[in-house]
């Protein structure tokens, strides 16, 4: 998945802006969004994927404006474990690298450990 760093990326603690890079916790969400598109095409019919753990490293900067490379690999696939590789490339340098795990569920199994409404049927992108 191929992105650019945008306003509301940027690294920022309520209105401080701390700088105007790249903030961890938006680098950390296009790597577990990349991971989750990759595991919607390993689902069978019926399943659901719910995060389940993120372990990334933020190893260098990307600016405002700059294009980011996220790629997710499949390492494992267990029942109810799937376990994705990811890193992030900016300009051909590393930006970050990690782990995203996610458990697979049931859609009905999921339906009934949930909070009613706070689960959607089906798969977005």
């Amino acid at each position: 998945m191929l992105f650019q760093v945008e306003e509301g990326m940027l690294a920022r603690f309520g209105d401080r802006e701390i700088h105007r890079l790249l903030s961890t916790w938006a680098l950390v969400y296009h790597l577990e969004w990349t991971a989750r598109r990759l595991l919607e095409t390993c689902l069978d019919d019926g399943e659901e994927g719910l995060g389940a753990g993120v372990d990334v490293r933020h190893l260098g900067p990307a600016p405002l404006g700059a294009r980011v490379l996220a790629r997710a690999e499949l390492v494992r696939q267990e029942p109810g474990r799937f376990v994705c590789r990811v890193q992030a490339i900016c300009e051909g340098r590393p930006l970050a690298r990690g782990t995203v795990y996610q458990a697979v569920l049931a859609r009905d199994r999921l339906s009934e450990i949930l909070p009613a409404g706070s689960h959607r049927s089906g798969s977005e992108d």
